[in-house]
C-alpha cells in the first residue's frame, strides 16, 4: 500500500513540474510573439546609390563618418555593431561598440576607418544586432572609395569654416550662408556657442581638410530627430528631412 501511495505521489509531482515548466515556455512563447523588434540603419552622408548601398569617400589614411540608428521596435534594446568581411588592409572600429536606443528614436554612432590599402574601390558590409534578440538586425553596404591616401580629414573638436547651402527633399533652398563651427559637436559653435542643429556639425567629421584652395564639398541627409524635431507645430521646418552641401574653407 505505501509503495503505491508513493508512486502516486511521484507521478503528481512530475505532472505539477511538467505543467510549470510547459507554462513557463508558453508565456516565454507569448511574449516573443507580441514583441516586435526593429532596427533601421542608414549613412549621414547623402549617397546612397541603392537600397541600403552608400558610397564613402576617403581621402586619407584615418577617415570617419556617422552611422545613423533607428530602433523601430517596441521598447528599449541595446544594439552590438559590427563590421563584417572586412577588406584586407582595413580597419573599421566604432565610438560605441554597444548602443541603448530607444523605441523610434534616432540615435547616431561614429564610425572610423583606418587603411594601409591603395586606390581603388573596396565593399563592407555594417551590422546592428540586438543584444537579447539576434534575430533582430539590420545591414548596410559601404562602398568606400580610396580617392587619394594622403588627404587630412576633419576630427571631432576640429574648428572649421563652413560654407553650406540648405533644400529640403523637394529640391526647395532654404538657407545658405558661411558658418564657424566645431566638427563633431552637436549644437556647439566656436568655444561652444549654440548655432545651430545637430545634424549639421555631425556631418563635419570626416571631412577632407583645405590644403591650397577649399576642402572637400558633400551633401547629408538630415532626418527631423536631428534638424528640428518631428512635431510639425514645434517649427516651421519641424518633421522636415533636410539636404545640405557643405564646403570646408578654412579648419584647424
Amino acid at each position: 500500500m505505501s509503495k503505491k501511495i508513493l508512486w502516486v505521489a511521484l507521478l503528481i509531482i512530475i505532472l505539477i513540474a511538467g505543467f510549470s515548466v510547459t507554462n513557463i515556455k508558453t508565456e516565454k512563447q507569448k511574449e516573443t510573439e507580441t514583441y516586435t523588434g526593429g532596427v533601421n540603419l542608414t549613412y549621414l552622408d547623402d549617397t546612397e546609390m541603392s537600397e541600403n548601398v552608400y558610397v564613402v569617400n576617403i581621402c586619407g589614411l584615418n577617415d570617419c563618418g556617422i552611422i545613423l540608428i533607428n530602433n523601430t521596435g517596441e521598447k528599449t534594446e541595446e544594439f552590438r555593431f559590427k563590421a563584417e568581411d572586412v577588406p584586407d588592409g582595413w580597419s573599421i572600429t566604432f565610438e560605441n561598440e554597444v548602443m541603448e536606443i530607444e523605441p523610434e528614436g534616432i540615435q547616431w554612432n561614429t564610425i572610423y576607418y583606418e587603411n594601409s590599402s591603395p586606390e581603388g574601390t573596396y565593399f563592407v558590409n555594417i551590422t546592428a544586432t540586438s543584444v537579447n534578440n539576434p534575430n533582430v538586425k539590420n545591414i548596410i553596404t559601404l562602398r568606400l572609395d580610396v580617392t587619394k591616401t594622403d588627404g587630412v580629414t576633419t576630427e571631432k573638436g576640429d574648428q572649421v569654416l563652413v560654407k553650406y547651402v540648405l533644400w529640403d527633399t523637394d529640391g526647395n533652398q532654404l538657407d545658405s550662408g558661411t558658418l564657424p563651427a566645431t566638427a563633431g559637436e552637436p549644437e556647439a559653435g566656436p568655444a561652444g556657442e549654440v548655432t545651430y542643429i545637430d545634424g549639421f556639425y555631425l556631418g563635419l567629421l570626416g571631412m577632407e581638410k583645405e590644403r591650397f584652395t577649399q576642402g572637400e564639398t558633400k551633401k547629408i541627409r538630415v532626418p527631423p530627430e536631428l534638424a528640428y524635431g518631428t512635431d510639425p507645430d514645434a517649427h516651421a521646418l519641424g518633421g522636415e528631412t533636410l539636404i545640405f552641401q557643405l564646403t570646408i574653407l578654412l579648419s584647424t
